[in-house]
């Protein structure tokens, strides 16, 4: 990654973005058949599961490029994409923790990837909004 114009990105700023990026391959892995196996079919059987599977997967790829993409800019000290992130996170969590009785009965697996995704990204807007770097944001 590269730092913003000038400026070297404070350690606690770049250890958030790396526990970021690590959030998201935990996600990329909660999507393996193996733990997520409802994932990969229709919920509706008047859906073939081809097109839930080819709607699931576009869906994933966006979620995941917006993610990449707050995270880099996050990273080069856009203080609108840390905000923005912080929002893209909060609606990823309120989603988690309303699925999560039937994500933990029906993939336990799953649930329990999302719940440590979910830790890491906990941590990594403490050390975003929290830690003395955080101040980078607001010095320029």
């Amino acid at each position: 990654m590269i730092p913003g114009p000038g400026t070297q990105t404070p350690p606690a700023i770049a250890r958030a973005c790396r526990l970021l990026l690590l959030s998201m391959a935990l996600g990329i892995v909660t999507l393996a058949p193996s733990i997520s196996g409802h994932w990969w079919t229709s919920p509706d059987s008047s859906v073939p599961d081809s097109i839930a599977l080819a709607f699931n997967l576009s869906f994933a790829s966006v979620e995941l490029a917006l993610y990449a993409l707050l995270i880099y800019l996050t990273y080069t000290r856009r203080n609108w994409a840390r905000w923005a992130l912080l929002v893209f996170l909060m609606f990823g969590w309120v989603l988690l923790v309303k699925d999560f009785p039937r994500l933990q009965a029906d993939t336990p697996m799953a649930a329990l990837w999302n719940a440590a995704s979910m830790s890491v990204e906990l941590l990594a807007c403490y050390l975003l909004f929290f830690s003395r770097d955080a101040a980078w944001f607001s010095r320029r």
